[in-house]
């Protein structure tokens, strides 16, 4: 959580700009258009579907609530991802 938070934390800046900061900050480098690329998706699909889950279980949140949370556990669940993937547990 405090990894995601750290990237969050920079607000004003894209989700790619703040994918290439997780990415730099977990293994010292850039990721790759791919990477990117599927990232993003990842990020996107897993907002909408908890948003639709959290309208589900709490009407009474209004969409920027809702928008807020999600995207919040989004990139929890993708820093811990990073912090998961065997690039970063192992030195090459």
């Amino acid at each position: 959580e405090r990894f995601a938070q750290r990237i969050l934390d920079r607000s004003q800046a894209s989700d790619e700009e703040l994918l290439t900061r997780a990415y730099e900050l977990a293994f010292g480098r850039s990721p790759s258009e791919p990477e990117i690329s599927r990232d993003l998706r990842y990020l996107a699909q897993f907002i909408e579907s908890s948003q639709i889950e959290q309208q589900t279980r709490q009407p009474e949140l209004v969409s920027e609530q809702l928008g807020e949370a999600a995207r919040r556990q989004a990139w929890q669940m993708l820093c811990h991802t990073l912090l998961a993937a065997s690039e970063f547990c192992y030195v090459r």
